[in-house]
């Protein structure tokens, strides 16, 4: 599979490395952004072009959003912590000024990022089944084939790496021709799926598998391989892949919704993936109200020690007297609206709420490579994850949202 079907310039590269490395390695990903700013600015203060006024609305919703969250910081800004997350901050301001000031093209840009992606995804998959054979010779131990076990090699985790999958089956169609031969289109769609299935995330999975059956049903039978044994042969390799997914699901046929409101949690209360998110939306929404802090919130280097005291004040487990468990101590909100609230506010809320509806007016007017499903995808994913709290997922909520300046610099 060719990169790029044209002659392209260092800009593309980069940009293509930024979305190579996002799913593979933190580290290498702040790199490649650190090159790509070199690049685009030098390039940029060479051949310096007037900037158009339709890219001041969205870098305007990004500054406000930046701004919002260090509004409750102000007298804390010597802490170590509280300049980690104004570090984690960053990409809301980089992004937007890079692509203002880069001289790219939308159609170049999005075929380089997506084959970059999908690239990068397919390497770290055949790392991770390979490093889990090996551990499966040893042990006889199944499970290392699925969620956690199967992306241990990458920091990513099993929700993202089946985010990225996702993203990239639903964009498959604008890369598809870019295979020289049918089994290559086979082979990686039906490994992409593959991978979906053994990481078996519930809060990707389900609604991931939902959108692609909408986007693709006119072309599901077409795809199909004519040769009669395929159809049998995926079909039961189908079946097979039900069984992790189905030992993952458990907790949604008995979620325990009835202990959410309970007075006091034990070390050994039933909590699964479902009730945990409600109570620790519980958790936000009474922090807000204990600080009345619903317009400004309580500051990002405070949300997360008010919620660990929620944890330890109701009794949640919060670990062993070593330095290796913790229990539930320091894990975040689990859900963006939740998170963005309880750290800036009703203010911060409705201003990222501005930036997707942005998003939202650019899709509909097809200015940008973003596809509606890839949104609701993402918006979806804000319900059942703090997707802006790992730099994963604040570099791609800024990437895609920075999309909207036109990329037509040339």
């Amino acid at each position: 599979m060719k990169l790029l079907h044209t002659k392209i310039n260092l800009e593309y590269w980069l940009w293509a490395l930024v979305w190579f490395t996002l799913p593979i390695s933190i580290r290498l990903n702040s790199i490649a952004i650190a090159l790509v700013a070199v690049a685009v600015l030098v390039n940029f203060f060479k051949k310096p072009f007037v900037i158009s006024k339709d890219y001041l609305i969205p870098f305007f919703f990004a500054l406000l959003f930046f701004l919002i969250q260090l509004i409750g910081v102000r007298g804390s800004m010597s802490s170590l912590t509280t300049w980690k997350e104004v570090e984690q901050l960053l990409p809301l301001i980089i992004f937007p000024v890079l692509f203002m000031t880069s001289r790219t093209n939308n159609d170049e840009f999005s075929q380089a990022s997506l084959k970059a992606l999908v690239s990068a995804i397919i390497i770290c998959g055949i790392i991770m089944i390979g490093e889990s054979a090996l551990v499966f010779f040893k042990t006889q131990d199944v499970s290392v084939f699925t969620y956690h076990q199967l992306c241990e090699p990458f920091s990513s985790g099993a929700i993202f790496f089946s985010f990225f999958i996702v993203i990239s089956l639903l964009r498959m169609d604008i890369i598809i021709d870019s295979f020289t031969t049918s089994f290559q289109k086979y082979a990686i769609v039906i490994f992409l799926l593959l991978l979906l299935f053994l990481l078996a995330s519930k809060m990707i999975l389900l609604p991931g598998l939902f959108l692609l059956a909408i986007k693709y049903r006119r072309n599901l039978f077409t795809f199909l391989p004519k040769n009669k044994l395929v159809v049998p042969i995926l079909f039961i390799l189908f079946l097979l892949l039900l069984v992790p997914v189905l030992q993952r699901f458990k907790d949604i046929l008995n979620p325990r919704i009835d202990i959410v409101m309970n007075d006091k949690f034990n070390y050994d209360s039933p909590l699964n993936g479902l009730n945990l998110r409600i109570i620790q939306a519980r958790f936000g929404i009474e922090i807000l109200n204990d600080n009345e802090a619903w317009l400004f919130g309580v500051g990002i280097d405070k949300a997360q020690e008010l919620l660990n005291d929620k944890y330890v004040n109701y009794g949640l487990h919060t670990g062993y007297n070593d330095d290796f468990d913790k229990g539930y101590l320091d894990y975040n909100f689990h859900n963006q609206y939740i998170e963005t609230a309880v750290r800036s506010g009703l203010l911060g809320l409705f201003s990222l709420l501005a930036m997707v509806f942005l998003l939202i007016i650019i899709i509909i007017k097809r200015q940008t490579f973003v596809l509606g499903w890839e949104l609701i995808l993402l918006l979806l994913f804000f319900i059942t994850e703090s997707v802006l709290e790992r730099q994963i997922g604040i570099v791609y909520f800024c990437l895609i949202y920075s999309s909207y300046f036109p990329l037509k610099n040339d």
